[in-house]
């Protein structure tokens, strides 16, 4: 590309194929270094078959539009300068028949001055830290040196500063950043050794772009602030990936195990079915059984909510009450002709007769004398 005039640029890459989306880019941007400019990826339009391929990509200066105005307050002392100049240079690819990306958009002329050849290591778009680059940063940091003296000697090895892609500001955030991660890994590693005694496992989120399942220990700490011990990102709900999970776990806090665990049990902690022939021990080695009343439990939990509802809004009307009470009774003679197996569901709570209003009394006076019995034992 050195070789290219300013004038034939334009007829050279519009109408070009690249092979991927990426390619594209890293023309683009390799044309912007020798240029002078820096490129950023702009607008892209995906397929409405599979909602993943691009099928439509524009790339731009790092200068497009204008800065909206400033709605901060007046009297700001030193306002951040103003870096956009409205600049029209870009190209646009789209998917062709043949699974390859074609130039069909390309507009060279920039608005503002161009870079020149010592300072083009400093835009963005060229600031790339490759792995080789961060091995040789943590064995500089690990022996003592300056983020500083470390940028000069790896521009030595490439045979000077401008033929680095990262500078010293680079690896200053670098190493924060390392630094942040370790300090956040020996916080979870201390407050789970504190207050990991009762730990609550949830894997009911999904809301990462793979719809991935996301699974996270969580507890409380002295001052009854959520404390979080661990997370992890599983393909699936099956035992193995919660064995596997659980034995990586006990591993990261050096093999310790909690006394109690809670777990939601809806449909969306569907292992639990699966996981009954799973060994599960506590921290004293017993072997925990599984609730055998699972699915009755769920079942009840989901009918619960329904018929409190329905009966807050019976209790309204005269009308209401007399429509659920008709609807209860019949309802209740339905269920005495289903044969239910005790082995299933052994704790199933038996349905009150609503057949005449004593029944009501009945339970309200049973309900008082409970709640009497508590108070006196109470006080």
């Amino acid at each position: 590309m050195e070789n290219v005039s300013m004038n034939d640029v334009s007829e050279l890459i519009l109408g070009m194929l690249f092979n991927s989306e990426q390619d594209a880019y890293d023309y683009y941007n390799s044309y912007g270094r020798t240029m002078g400019f820096s490129v950023r990826k702009h607008f892209l339009n995906k397929s409405k078959k599979d909602k993943m391929t691009i099928t439509f990509r524009g790339f731009v200066c790092s200068k497009p539009s204008c800065r909206l105005s400033d709605k901060r307050d007046i009297n700001i002392v030193n306002p951040r300068a103003e870096t956009r100049t409205n600049c029209q240079a870009r190209m646009n690819i789209y998917l062709v028949d043949d699974e390859k990306y074609k130039c069909c958009d390309f507009v060279r002329e920039h608005n503002h001055e161009l870079h020149i050849t010592a300072t083009v290591h400093m835009m963005h778009s060229q600031r790339n830290m490759l792995d080789i680059h961060r091995q040789e940063i943590d064995l500089a940091d690990d022996s003592g040196i300056r983020p500083r003296s470390t940028v000069e000697l790896m521009g030595r090895q490439v045979g000077g500063i401008g033929n680095l892609s990262c500078l010293t500001q680079d690896v200053r955030n670098y190493l924060r950043t390392k630094r942040q991660r370790a300090l956040t890994y020996c916080e979870m590693i201390i407050d789970y050794a504190q207050f990991g005694d009762v730990v609550s496992f949830d894997t009911t989120f999904r809301t990462n772009k793979e719809c991935r399942l996301f699974g996270l220990f969580a507890g409380f700490n002295h001052h009854r602030g959520c404390t979080v011990f661990g997370a992890a990102l599983l393909y699936g709900e099956i035992v193995e990936s919660f064995e596997w999970l659980f034995d990586v776990f006990a591993e990261a806090h050096s093999g310790k195990k909690p006394i109690t665990i809670f777990t939601d049990q809806d449909k969306a902690m569907r292992w639990t079915r699966g996981a009954r022939t799973m060994v599960v021990n506590d921290s004293r080695g017993k072997k925990v059984e599984q609730d055998v009343n699972l699915d009755c439990t769920q079942r009840y939990k989901h009918i619960c909510p329904e018929l409190i509802h329905i009966a807050l809004e019976a209790s309204n009307t005269i009308e209401g009450y007399n429509l659920v009470k008709d609807a209860a009774n019949e309802l209740r003679l339905k269920l005495g002709n289903i044969i239910i197996n005790p082995v299933d569901c052994p704790d199933m709570p038996i349905l009150p007769d609503f057949s005449d209003d004593d029944s009501i009394s009945h339970i309200s006076s049973q309900a008082s004398v409970t709640h009497q019995s508590l108070d006196e034992d109470y006080n």
